[in-house]
């Protein structure tokens, strides 16, 4: 299987979806609709298990372009506003 994936800035045109896909789309909306909360507790939920005492790591973060950074920055506000992600208390 090859896949080719061009990212490119600016205003795009999408195609639309074909028939076959969106056919699975429509069968599973559950699945692929936009999240609203976070997802129900589980027997086995992630963690990251911490050494004790260990400190968080000192790096700078990634540099961003202003746009790109507003537009992450907007984001995590709506989805912390609904409830999509919360706050890391490590």
């Amino acid at each position: 299987v090859i896949q080719l994936c061009q990212i490119t800035e600016g205003d795009e045109i999408y195609a639309p979806t074909p028939d076959n896909i969106q056919a699975v789309i429509d069968q599973f909306s559950d699945v692929f609709g936009e999240p609203t909360e976070l997802p129900p507790r589980r027997a086995c939920d992630h963690r990251i298990p911490l050494m004790p005492g260990a400190q968080p790591v000192d790096l700078r973060p990634y540099r961003h372009k202003p746009e790109h950074k507003d537009e992450k920055e907007k984001q995590v506000r709506e989805m912390l506003k609904a409830g999509i992600i919360q706050c890391s208390h490590s």
